[in-house]
């Protein structure tokens, strides 16, 4: 027992006399106290993460001559309106994943709780990289409009204020990677002779402007360089200056939604490059997270000169870049993204995707794309998407339970003539905004010319196929299958040459050509189109061979606005109206079969001449209409009673059969 005494006494005396050890006069800078340590006057060394946190009690000062090097994950807390002054060297480092935090310990915080970092005619080599300065900087109204007059008591000079989170005066150090947010003053407040490097951070709701540049007390000015950051809704200017004698470089910022202008120097503005006004969309700026969404106006906007992003990629701007996963499409694509390999299960759009012009997108068989939002895939080069019938190119939504509008579109817009889509699967498309025209089809064509093979578009919002402004793509094999809207849509001038098309379940109309589209278009079955099969409106003057069209509530075919379409070798089937001319309309009807079981014969042709040698009013007999066999049994009228002219005869070398199977390029 008397051991076991002697032993709990060594144990206390030996406790007090760390604690001795531990602790220094009340004048250490550095010194812990309950679970924080506390931090006040004149410090150099090392501010360790073992120690964090810290708390500023008073007043901090990195004396002329003395270094201070902060760890990564360092939290420094500012106990009240107190500055961090630095006259020596500070070098904080953090880490993307382990930023330095300077803050406020108030409760609850608010902007300009605490005075900020002042670099005061600090060495040049200080640094800040991966640092949070938060709720630094304080307006003053009295400190504001006081004025300090020349020696002559003619003119006032502005006194100089600690107007920033960061102050920097007469001195070059370095900012880089920094989150620079909700200041009571300015983000940035560059003073005087400095020439600092101020690049990739994120500068954002602050109290006055994200950057500001005055002269010193000698009206003298550096040279900053200002460059990637991201400079956002602040409460005045994202970055103001106002001498005409200062120069900076200033490029590839992002500076956006801030309350007023960038108040500039002309000479300045004029030297401004590459700057970009641009939602850089932060994934959740109330938690303060300021990691860039996928959909940040921000990324791929640096300089292109820098290094590239750890993920390839064009650098993005601010302080945390978006990572691009390697099966992650975003953006504009570049480098290994220009080649879509199957080496993934799909690959995930995660926003916008861009092909620039000049840029060929290689897409090889077998891989799927997913869409996870209402994305837009947009094509200004070339795409060469070549699935193989085994191994179809799938686009499709990344939904689990995928519906109609799940995304935007596949856009070429402008894109190479040389593009090519082979055996490509486009799925649940299209979008609900009819307000904006290039996003009506799931695949659309905006004045370009590709080559479309064994092509299937499904499940669409609006539009399947849409061609605007002088389309002209040549395409076999297209399937439509269910669209909410148009099955495919020809307008403004685009005339596309088609051969063998199925377009069915269609909500609207199956075709619909308009404003001088004229295509060509051989072999194309629509079935179930619920209001008209194919409409033709608006000077169009189409070339229709050998069309079957069955079963839409209203017309198998109307035509308007002095348009003048040569349709041969056709059937029109269980309609309400058949072939319908309207408005100047004069439409050409060669070899074709016209005939409903619930229409009057009255409403079979309307507007037109007929000619009743080569036209038929009798029923095409299909081998089995109800189950989409739309071929004609032996005994058909329609059989071998299309256009004579040995050059539209069957492949067999018999005379043409009417109807979407007949014809040289008929399905075999």
């Amino acid at each position: 027992m008397k051991l076991l005494n002697r032993l709990i006494q060594i144990s206390i005396i030996l406790t007090i006399a760390i604690g001795f050890i531990g602790c220094d006069t009340e004048d250490d800078p550095v010194s812990s106290g309950g679970d924080k340590t506390s931090l006040h006057g004149n410090v150099s060394g090392v501010l360790s993460a073992g120690n964090s946190p810290y708390v500023m009690t008073d007043a901090v000062l990195v004396p002329e001559g003395e270094s201070l090097i902060i760890d990564a994950g360092v939290e420094i807390y500012a106990n009240g309106f107190f500055p961090f002054e630095v006259k020596g060297e500070l070098v904080a480092r953090g880490t993307e994943d382990n930023f330095i935090h300077f803050t406020s310990n108030l409760n609850p915080k608010g902007r300009g709780d605490w005075r900020g970092i002042w670099l005061l005619d600090a060495d040049d080599t200080s640094i800040l990289e991966y640092v949070q300065v938060t709720y630094a900087s304080k307006y003053n109204l009295i400190q504001d409009t006081t004025r300090a007059y020349d020696e002559n008591n003619i003119a006032y000079i502005d006194t100089i204020l600690h107007r920033g989170a960061i102050t920097i005066l007469d001195c070059s150090p370095t900012i880089t990677r920094c989150i620079i947010d909700n200041a009571g003053y300015d983000g940035i407040n560059i003073i005087g002779e400095s020439d600092p490097v101020i690049s990739y951070n994120t500068i954002t709701n602050n109290s006055f402007n994200g950057i500001r540049i005055e002269p010193n007390l000698a009206g003298m000015y550096g040279n900053a360089t200002i460059t990637n950051n991201i400079v956002v809704e602040n409460d005045d200017s994202g970055i103001r200056a106002r001498s005409s004698n200062l120069t900076a470089t200033i490029a590839y910022n992002d500076i956006w939604n801030n309350v007023s202008l960038d108040y500039l120097p002309l000479g300045l503005l004029e030297n401004v490059e590459n700057d970009v006004s641009l939602n850089p969309e932060f994934y959740d700026v109330e938690a303060g997270d300021y990691r860039l969404h996928p959909c940040s106006g921000a990324i791929d906007k640096g300089d292109p000169n820098d290094p590239a992003d750890p993920d390839g990629t064009v650098a993005d701007v601010g302080a945390l870049p978006h990572f691009q996963a390697e099966n992650e499409l975003t953006h504009t694509l570049v480098g290994s993204r220009l080649h879509l390999r199957n080496d993934f299960e799909f690959y995930n759009v995660t926003c916008d995707v861009e092909v620039q012009e000049g840029d060929t997108l290689i897409i090889d068989p077998g891989v799927t794309i997913r869409f996870i939002e209402r994305f837009t895939f947009n094509v200004y080069g070339t795409i060469i998407a070549e699935g193989t019938e085994n191994r179809p190119i799938v686009f499709t939504s990344g939904r689990e339970n995928p519906k109609r509008a799940d995304w935007k579109q596949i856009l070429l817009d402008g894109a190479s003539n040389n593009s090519r889509l082979h055996n490509v699967i486009i799925e649940h498309g299209s979008t609900d905004d009819i307000a904006a025209p290039h996003f009506l089809g799931a695949l659309s064509l905006n004045g370009c010319s590709p080559e479309l093979k064994n092509v299937t578009i499904r499940n669409s919002y609006n539009v399947g196929l849409y061609l605007v402004d002088g389309a002209r793509p040549t395409i076999e094999d297209l399937t439509i299958e269910s669209a909410g809207v148009i099955g495919m849509y020809c307008h403004l001038n685009s005339s596309p040459d088609v051969t063998r098309a199925i377009i069915s379940n269609i909500d609207g109309y199956g075709v619909q050509l308009e404003l001088n589209s004229n295509p060509v278009m051989n072999n194309v079955l629509i079935y179930n189109a619920h209001v008209s099969g194919l409409v033709i409106k608006e000077l169009s003057n189409p070339v229709i061979n050998n069309f079957t069209i069955y079963g839409p509530n209203s017309h198998a075919v109307r035509v308007s606005n002095s348009s003048k379409p040569t349709i041969s070798n056709c059937i029109f089937n269980e309609f309400s109206y058949g072939v319908d001319a309207q408005v100047s309309a004069r439409p050409t009807l060669l070899y074709s079969t016209v005939y409903s079981s619930r229409a009057e014969t009255g409403n079979f042709i309307r507007g037109f001449d007929w000619d009743d040698t080569i036209n038929l009013l009798e029923e095409p007999r299909f081998v089995d209409a109800e189950n989409g066999n739309f071929r004609l049994q032996a005994g058909s009228p329609g059989k071998n009673a299309g256009n004579p002219d040995s050059e539209f005869n069957d492949p067999d070398g018999t005379r043409n059969d009417m109807g979407a199977y007949g014809g040289p390029e008929a399905w075999q």
